[in-house]
């Protein structure tokens, strides 16, 4: 099969798919949900607000400037404590 006939299969595929498709969103039944992107009563941009507890904790906390600086003191007092504890356990050891 050449190329270009590949490629129209492969629209032609495509099209039928997306009329079946828009078939399907367009049925407009009495249950179905509807969306109104128009329609700002719902829209909260207070985003300390609308979150709570942890949520809203990590995203002061971990984010922007101070999480990258509350990350880097915690991998140095990570290291430091690695050190400390491989350096007094080297001395007990090497004691003798």
């Amino acid at each position: 099969m050449s190329p270009t006939r590949a490629l129209n299969a492969l629209y032609h595929r495509n099209a039928a798919f997306m009329a079946a498709w828009s078939g399907v969103m367009d049925a407009g039944t009495s249950d179905s949900a509807q969306y109104n992107r128009w329609n700002e009563d719902n829209i909260n941009v207070n985003v300390a607000a609308s979150q709570t507890g942890l949520a809203g904790w990590y995203n002061t906390m971990c984010t922007g400037t101070r999480g990258l600086v509350l990350k880097v003191a915690g991998g140095v007092a990570a290291l430091l404590t690695a050190f400390f504890l491989g350096y007094t356990t080297g001395y007990y050891v090497h004691n003798c």
